[in-house]
């Protein structure tokens, strides 16, 4: 329960002033611990935006390490307009010679022709039955998207259908399982012509259309009529099931072509991979003739990839120098919310410059980062063979004297040559592994830059993560700065719970100060009415 507050009624003092006064003198403590936090907290947002970046590097170059990196081609196609293609590691150089035979193809149904009603096109919106006409039904099957060949699925045909929405039934046909039938079908106002497709390639893929009674699939899907010459129906097969009744079939088709003098034809889609090369096949060649295919060595890809690298890491380790030699200006602290209210918005945004400069400065940690990857990139390769490359410089790639703190410069020149020369070695140098018979202490020394420099920014970042947690990780940090922060959280709550009983400690004191005033006074008023009246009862 609050106790009555009572302020200078009968001193005549300002109580909620002086409290108040005294009050911030109390608080100064708090206002520290305040400002405390706001710098830890400062610092911790630092260290995991420079984790942050430290990651996005690490995986942007993780590929350094892998030999794939290095094998770079070109695909040079003497046809483009038959076959295109790109080069995966496994690529071997060379000339190849390749014939397209066939190319593979979706089982798909077309309408023969448009189809029409009363000698007019009809629509996707025209209704398929006319009002004097019987709901009626087909039977379809995929057998690869089925367990049994025998199985059909039948599609109704009411009164409500048209051309378009029989389409939407077909392609969202499924069995009494949910599986769907895999079709893609549609109907084209356009041409007038129903196109029913699988999803897939291959002489495997197949689609089999069958009337239940009558010739509704015949009319209202391929539109023909009864006399329509089945001996040129092309990739359409049709069947007689039973007397007036027929079953439609297509069937999907396998790619085959030669390449380098051997035959493949049970390709079931128009991208393969042969000897590491990714072909996309776009159309034919004539019987005898071929395509030549070259595969040839891209230093501009490996070449840009190491330069792209050099100017990144660059960048890196600038950002991290200039946060470590930084000004710390400890005239400026944190500002408390009562300072805010006191300044202007720009004055305030001018002293958070200063306050949140040198959060880093000197942090041993980043500083022993840098010196790390400096000497990852420096040191030499050992255990590769006299005469190979061993180290960055021989290949054009300078880490400079350490005022220019730890910066790689690049001769373009020389690093080209090297990758067009010598592409062996200089995958070699990046992603070299130790030997197991190497010594624990001896195996960074034998290891390759890629994997160095992987290595240093993995342990880094685990260390930084540790130190400050993750990105955007706020409750239940358990980081060394999260702990900091919930220490000084909980000296916060205790000294605000202080301060509260203080306040109440100086009200209560000022309460009975005015307590006793009061009295005071009254008293005094009670001798000046017995003064008066005595003197009063004398004189007369």
């Amino acid at each position: 329960m609050n106790q009555m507050r009572i302020a200078g009624l009968a001193t005549g003092l300002d109580t909620d002033q002086i409290i108040r006064d005294l009050m911030r003198v109390e608080r100064m403590p708090l206002d520290k611990l305040y400002q405390e936090r706001e710098w830890v907290n400062w610092q911790r947002d630092a260290l995991r935006d420079i984790n942050l970046a430290l990651t996005e590097f690490r995986d942007r170059y993780s590929r350094l390490r892998l030999q794939g990196t290095f094998n770079a081609y070109s695909i040079h196609s003497a046809n483009s307009a038959v076959v295109t293609g790109s080069a995966t590691a496994s690529a071997v150089p060379g000339a190849y010679d390749l014939q397209v035979h066939q190319l593979a193809k979706v089982a798909r149904f077309d309408s023969i022709k448009p189809i029409e009603k009363d000698g007019e096109k009809v629509t996707s919106s025209t209704k398929i039955l006319a009002a004097d006409e019987q709901a009626t039904e087909f039977k379809i099957k995929v057998p690869a998207h089925l367990d049994s060949e025998d199985e059909y699925i039948t599609i109704k045909v009411t009164h409500e259908d048209t051309y378009g929405s029989l389409a939407r039934k077909i392609n969202n046909a499924q069995d009494e399982a949910g599986r769907s039938l895999g079709l893609r079908a549609s109907f084209d106002e356009a041409t007038a012509s129903f196109y029913i497709s699988t999803r897939e390639m291959g002489a495997d893929q197949e689609i089999v259309i069958e009337d239940v009674d009558g010739d509704f699939v015949q009319k209202h899907i391929l539109g023909v009529d009864a006399t329509y010459d089945w001996t040129n129906s092309g990739h359409i097969r049709r069947e007689e099931v039973s007397a007036g009744t027929y079953r439609y079939a297509v069937s999907g088709q396998n790619a085959s072509i030669t390449f380098d003098g051997k035959t493949v034809d049970d390709l079931t889609t128009n991208q393969v991979t042969i000897h590491g090369i990714q072909l996309n096949l776009l159309s034919t060649t004539a019987e005898d003739e071929s395509v030549t295919i070259r595969v040839e060595s891209d230093p501009d890809e490996v070449f840009e990839l190491v330069k792209e690298f050099v100017e990144s890491y660059n960048e890196l380790i600038e950002d991290i120098d200039k946060q470590l030699n930084e000004p710390r200006y400890r005239d400026y602290p944190p500002l408390t919310e009562e300072q805010r209210r006191e300044l202007t918005e720009r004055e305030a945004e001018l002293w958070d410059e200063r306050a949140k400069s040198g959060l880093l400065r000197h942090d041993n940690e980043l500083r022993s980062l840098l010196t790390n990857l400096r000497r990852a990139l420096s040191d030499p390769v050992e255990g590769i063979g006299l005469g190979e490359l061993r180290s960055l410089s021989e290949i054009g790639i300078q880490t400079g004297d350490y005022s220019f703190g730890g910066r790689l410069f690049i001769d373009e020149e020389q690093l080209r040559q090297a990758i067009a020369e010598k592409p062996d070695e200089v995958m070699n140098l990046f992603t070299r592994r130790a030997p197991d018979d190497i010594s624990d202490g001896d195996q960074a020394a034998h290891t390759g830059l890629g994997h160095r420099v992987y290595e240093q920014l993995n342990a880094a970042v685990n260390r930084l993560r540790d130190r400050a947690g993750r990105p955007g990780m706020t409750s239940a940090d358990q980081s060394t700065l999260g702990k900091n922060l919930s220490r000084i959280d909980e000296q916060i709550d205790r000294y605000e719970l202080r301060l509260q009983q203080v306040e109440e400690r100086y009200w209560r004191q000022f309460t009975a100060l005015e307590k006793a005033m009061n009295e005071m006074n009254q008293q005094s008023l009670w001798l000046q009415q017995t003064l008066f009246a005595n003197m009063g009862g004398y004189s007369s």
